[in-house]
């Protein structure tokens, strides 16, 4: 397994976050919605995934990602933290890719385009409502020469 996988599989198992975890800790019942620019979210159970796992996702990355020229002329190493949104579809919404920690600005444009290209995801799930919801995800992409 080359670092890269194995850096970002550490990562990612460690931070895969979904907007509203921390209604649990309030007290709120988790399927009592939560409003946030009038739409409404929920504590999710299943969380969304890519289509074959975290190993797809690594493969995808692995395939996909293009180390920025400049990035290595420089010798700029680290992650990229990316936020964005999984709809009730498991389509990444447009407009809600993006950086909450950058590293390099063609690290941080290649971090984003690697998520807007991402094939479809499994959608996130509330079970007890029987339903798919929108869940906003952050996880990092490194970049590793």
């Amino acid at each position: 397994m080359n670092r890269l996988t194995f850096t970002l599989i550490t990562i990612l198992t460690s931070t895969i976050l979904t907007y509203g975890q921390n209604e649990e800790k309030k007290g709120v019942d988790q399927l009592t919605p939560q409003t946030d620019n009038g739409e409404k979210w929920y504590k999710v159970d299943v969380s969304p995934s890519f289509p074959g796992g975290i190993p797809k996702f690594f493969d995808y990355l692995n395939k996909n990602l293009k180390y920025p020229k400049d990035a290595k002329k420089e010798g700029i190493e680290g992650k990229v933290m990316i936020e964005f949104v999984v709809d009730s579809t498991g389509a990444i919404r447009p407009g809600t890719v993006n950086i909450v920690k950058g590293l390099f600005k063609s690290c941080d444009d290649e971090a984003i385009r690697l998520i807007t290209e991402s094939p479809q995801w499994i959608p996130g799930r509330v079970t007890e409502l029987n339903k798919n919801v929108p869940v906003k995800m952050t996880l990092p992409i490194n970049f590793k020469r």
